[in-house]
């Protein structure tokens, strides 16, 4: 069953309505920018993920056209990893976690020029934070 999205009255059907456009154009353009073959990238992504992944499946979740194969959210982090490229993470994440990824890339550049900003970024790379028992997240 495909799911039909409602146009806006006067406005046309084309496939940059579908609702995963935007990931299929991330998927091809990070492929594109890594220079390396899908084959590469599907081997690289099973070594990664330990899981079936292939040419095949990477050309059904890029196709410009409707189709059945979905990319699973569980890929996401091993196909960054083989085309050394965070653009899909950082299409799939939220709005709170992307602000939150611009201000750590933000003190990083101060970090550069000001010392104490880069021992706070220092003392930041070194582990995640983690709630105390108790405290609120």
């Amino acid at each position: 069953m495909h799911t039909r999205f409602k146009l806006r009255e006067g406005e046309k059907s084309s496939k940059e309505h579908a609702p995963d456009f935007s990931l299929r154009q991330v998927l091809r353009d990070s492929i594109r920018r890594s220079r390396k073959d899908r084959a590469q990238i599907a081997e690289e992504m099973k070594h990664t993920l330990g899981l079936k992944v292939s040419k095949a499946m990477l050309d059904n979740y890029t196709a410009d056209h409707d189709t059945k194969g979905k990319f699973p959210a569980f890929f996401i982090d091993g196909f960054c990893r083989a085309v050394g490229d965070d653009a899909l993470q950082r299409l799939v994440m939220g709005p709170r976690l992307a602000g939150l990824v611009r201000l750590g890339e933000a003190l990083l550049a101060v970090a550069e020029f000001d010392p104490k900003a880069a021992r706070l970024a220092r003392r930041l790379q070194r582990r995640p934070r983690t709630p105390r028992k108790g405290s609120r997240p």
